[in-house]
């Protein structure tokens, strides 16, 4: 993995989901290296939660928390519904998404 995608990997976990990694932060923000690095290690693999990374780029995009609407629906455990690149074992489809933007 490049590096800066490590970086972006690591800011990710340590400012929303330390808990992803069992991160214990201390009163003042801080993890040591060292717990850091055994977290990630014990996770075993790249972990991302794609609704709360779309979440959080759009609201530092300027989009109101009240203007978006997330959904649990997990594309692996409904094929029926939506198509799932895990679901599929690797074969290809095709997944669309809406957007409405409203002055």
């Amino acid at each position: 993995m490049a590096k800066k995608n490590i970086s972006v990997y690591l800011s990710f976990l340590l400012r929303h989901r330390p808990e992803t990694i069992h991160l214990a932060m201390d009163k003042h923000g801080w993890v040591s290296v060292e717990d850091l690095i055994q977290g990630v290690n014990e996770a075993g693999k790249y972990q991302l939660d794609l609704w709360k990374a779309n979440e959080i780029v759009l609201l530092d995009a300027g989009v109101k928390k009240d203007h978006l609407e997330v959904t649990d629906v997990c594309t692996c455990c409904n094929p029926e519904l939506l198509f799932s690149h895990r679901a599929s074992h690797g074969k290809r489809g095709n997944l669309g998404a809406f957007l409405c933007l409203n002055p």
